[in-house]
């Protein structure tokens, strides 16, 4: 049985992912927050679609869940998504096909000093 989630459980999703970005720091990130289509992988819960270039991440609240949205599903994939978001530059590195060990050295660095910052 599947469940539909609703405006109110979007607003849930999107509060929890906009205070991960604030407390990730990731304000260098342009961010969308979408609700009103049916992501491809109909198994997902949410996504996060990024544009590593420009800088630009679409964050996708699936609108069909298989089971019941909860308040705690809900902030939980809010989160989730914009973790990774922090972890698409290094995702990037990573799979780009001329990868250099200084560009996965620097991106891992700046991903440790983000993560710091909430330290703080």
């Amino acid at each position: 049985m599947t469940h539909e989630t609703t405006n109110d459980d979007f607003e849930v999703f999107k509060e929890a992912g906009k205070k991960e970005v604030g407390r990730l720091g990731l304000s260098d990130w342009k961010i969308w927050f979408q609700h009103d289509i049916d992501i491809a992988y109909n198994d997902s819960c949410a996504l996060c679609l990024t544009s590593y270039e420009d800088k630009q991440a679409t964050i996708q609240l699936n609108p069909t869940w298989d089971d019941k949205p909860t308040k705690e599903t809900l902030e939980y994939y809010g989160r989730h998504e914009i973790i990774e978001l922090l972890l698409a530059d290094y995702t990037y590195h990573a799979e780009s096909r001329f990868a250099k060990k200084e560009d996965l050295s620097a991106t891992r660095h700046a991903l440790i000093q983000r993560i710091i910052n909430t330290y703080k």
